[in-house]
């Protein structure tokens, strides 16, 4: 797992739309932007990251990769299942939205998480 945040709006709007849109990798299919329960739009997807902001504006951005070794089958799966232990652990509601990637030999999550969460 990878961590850092941005603090500037237009930045991460453009993280957004390049996770979406990078170049995709052979045989990959477009990609969409997920939560925890849905697929959702790009202009949803800056909709939550303006919404759920708690003073200055904050997104996390985490990378998820696991090992060759330890790969599960379906990453969205996987990455619903990371948030869920991390929304526990933290005892916060977490506005998080995540694009898999599957252009390189190991595939990957980019997840963003919008603020600080609620209690």
């Amino acid at each position: 797992m990878k961590h850092t945040y941005t603090r500037d709006r237009g930045a991460a709007k453009a993280a957004v739309r390049y996770y979406q849109l990078r170049p995709r990798g052979r045989d990959e299919e477009p990609r969409t932007i997920f939560t925890k329960d849905a697929t959702i739009s790009r202009a949803d997807a800056d909709r939550m990251l303006r919404e759920h902001q708690n003073g200055n504006f904050l997104v996390h951005r985490i990378t998820l990769s696991p090992s060759d070794r330890e790969r599960p089958e379906d990453l969205k799966d996987f990455t619903r299942y990371v948030m869920a232990q991390l929304e526990e652990s933290k005892g916060q509601r977490l506005h998080w939205f995540a694009v898999e990637h599957k252009n390189t030999d190991h595939h990957h999550v980019h997840v963003m998480i919008a603020g600080t969460g609620e209690r």
